[in-house]
């Protein structure tokens, strides 16, 4: 995936092309990808991470989807928070 296109779907989850099967963002012959985005506002830095994870379901064998986001901010310290 371009470098544009993972900007675009770590804030929201989609492509500038339109909404994918979350399952069409992971590389072939992997499991799960995470996108990470770093930015600043009003002196202040962020960063926003968006994971898709792929699996299978047990017993029914059927495909599952996990999709996660998180943002934290950089205190004064050097450290990130939630």
């Amino acid at each position: 995936m371009g470098h544009l296109r993972r900007h675009h779907l770590c804030p929201f989850g989609e492509h500038p092309g339109g909404r994918p099967g979350d399952e069409e963002v992971v590389h072939k012959g992997a499991s799960a990808m995470r996108a990470t985005f770093e930015f600043s506002h009003g002196g202040t830095e962020y960063r926003l991470t968006r994971q898709i994870r792929l699996g299978t379901r047990p017993r029914a064998g059927t495909s599952t989807v996990t999709q996660e986001c998180s943002m934290e901010w950089l205190r004064p310290d050097g450290e990130w928070v939630e």
